[in-house]
């Protein structure tokens, strides 16, 4: 198949996936897709990575294919990527043994009573690593809480309504 004007191969082949019948699949430009400014080809972020689900996301009318799967070690692997071929976000599960003691005291430190149920490690367009945690409040409500490597940023979110 050729490229299209974008430079941009559109084919069903792009992403292995049960029901891809469903979706039209992105097509990912010819010398791979991007993280920022560097290039990689597109198993560089999802290297092991049997994709099992694509949904297309279009919010604020860009969009944004989201791949999901189970990585090599079983734990899920979300891999958010633009139309142009740019990774925006790479979250991957891991266990509270995974998340840096430093992200853990701060987690505790402003939520003392919280009940993780999950956590992830977020890896942004611009490199950023963040840590998400879904759980519990004290009074049973459920909370996003993300929390950036470097403790500069932290943000709860109430989940109960959603």
């Amino acid at each position: 198949m050729s490229p299209d004007r974008y430079g941009v191969e559109r084919t069903r082949k792009a992403v292995p996936t049960r029901g891809w019948k469903k979706y039209l699949l992105l097509g990912l430009p010819r010398n791979g897709v991007t993280i920022g400014s560097r290039p990689h080809h597109a198993q560089a972020a999802g290297n092991g990575v049997t994709l099992e689900e694509v949904d297309i996301d279009l919010d604020n009318g860009t969009a944004t294919y989201e791949l999901a799967g189970k990585g090599a070690d079983g734990k899920m692997i979300e891999i958010d990527v633009l139309s142009d071929g740019t990774i925006e976000e790479v979250e991957q599960e891991i266990s509270m043994d995974n998340v840096p003691d430093a992200v853990k005291k701060l987690l505790t430190k402003y939520m003392p009573k919280f009940k993780a149920d999950k956590a992830e490690k977020s890896t942004r367009t611009n490199f950023e690593v963040f840590y998400e945690f879904d759980g519990q409040d004290e009074n049973g409500g459920e909370l996003d809480i993300e929390i950036r490597s470097d403790g500069k940023q932290i943000t709860i979110a109430d989940d109960s309504a959603a």
